[in-house]
């Protein structure tokens, strides 16, 4: 349940968090995910409007340079995960981008089936890339102090039923959806 305690206890942490002098600016809560991917030198549409309405986002190498498009009718926070994801693809898949990586909504499997451009991106690559957009967004060190803080004594994670008040404070503090912030602390959970 949400009270002033949590509240207090992690605004302090992301507080030390941010203070620290050794941190990039745009690592800071919340990451500035739109900074990141342009010191890799890609370029972002985030308000791409040609994006066929199942797609979340794309990466893709046009005229020697890496692009990151994202679906215009997204929600700001589903956005910010999902161009950790495209990111995500650019470093940890970099070399099987070839002409580009397509995201498809998860519940549309035709779509990822018939229609998905590149055939080296395996569930696996799409697996890394949303965990690692997922750590990117919610680091390790307040993940880890969110967890033990509040989750520390629950053992099974399937069974765990977040409070929504607190998934919805997380949430605004990440700036990512409560299913991102649910997915690091389960995750967490079962690695406990």
């Amino acid at each position: 349940m949400l009270n002033q305690e949590k509240i207090k206890a992690i605004n302090r942490q992301i507080e030390i968090f941010n203070s620290d002098p050794d941190r990039l600016p745009e690592d800071k809560i919340p990451v500035n995910i739109e900074e990141k991917i342009r010191k890799e030198n890609i370029e972002l549409e985030k308000y791409c409007f040609d994006l066929n309405e199942n797609i979340l986002g794309e990466i893709k190498k046009e005229n020697g340079k890496y692009k990151i498009n994202i679906q215009a009718r997204d929600h700001y926070y589903r956005k910010r995960f999902t161009m950790g994801h495209e990111l995500a693809h650019f470093i940890l898949h970099k070399e099987l981008i070839g002409d580009g990586v397509d995201d498809g909504k998860v519940e549309n499997k035709l779509y990822r089936t018939m229609f998905r451009k590149n055939d080296k991106i395996t569930s696996k690559e799409e697996v890394e890339a949303n965990r690692y957009s997922a750590k990117l967004l919610i680091p390790n060190e307040l993940a880890n102090f969110i967890h033990e803080s509040f989750f520390r004594d629950i053992k099974k994670a399937d069974s765990l039923d977040i409070d929504i008040n607190f998934l919805e404070f997380l949430s605004k503090k990440f700036q990512v959806s409560t299913a991102v912030v649910s997915f690091r602390i389960k995750n967490l959970i079962k690695q406990s």
